[in-house]
């Protein structure tokens, strides 16, 4: 994920791990990561990940390929990504994946990935989504409180302090 977050630098992409296909108890399945670009000249991609790095996991993966379906069937471009050339091999890859693979540090496209056409986006998967964008996010309107309340008892311990 560190590699792929400076492949996809926030200025550009939002990098969410482990995504849900569904809010709630209706979710079956999730992505090891994904990519939504930011801007219109870059398309407003999403992008799917999944992060292999052993090839048993792999393999897994090839005999159930409707597992990865639930989620990036909302995807324009799908990705394998892996952090070991042991892992996949190129003629493995299916025809609607991309592979990226980790070489001297950084990640090289080993295949593009195809522009595919993904369906519409629902509100529960939306909803999974959003959920996702704000774990540990702290809002500003609990940060302003925090800092008043901070700035109000530094004003009266000062006071104890100097009255003493």
């Amino acid at each position: 994920m560190d590699r792929l977050s400076k492949k996809y630098p926030s200025t550009e992409y939002v990098l969410l791990i482990e995504v849900r296909d569904a809010a709630g108890f209706n979710a079956g399945r999730s992505a090891d990561g994904m990519i939504f670009g930011l801007w219109p000249s870059r398309g407003l991609l999403i992008e799917g990940v999944e992060l292999k790095s052993n090839r048993y996991d792999w393999l897994r993966e090839l005999k159930n390929p409707l597992k990865a379906e639930s989620i990036f069937s909302y995807c324009d471009k799908v990705w394998i990504v892996s952090d070991n050339e042991n892992v996949v091999t190129i003629d493995e890859v299916p025809v609607t994946w991309g592979f990226m693979e980790v070489q001297k540090g950084r990640l090289k496209i080993i295949k593009d990935a195809p522009l595919l056409q993904p369906k519409s986006i629902n509100k529960s998967f939306m909803a999974s989504v959003l959920k996702n964008s704000t774990k540990g996010m702290i809002h500003s309107t609990s940060i302003q409180k925090r800092i008043y309340d901070a700035v109000d008892k530094g004003t009266k311990d000062h006071k104890y302090f100097s009255d003493a």
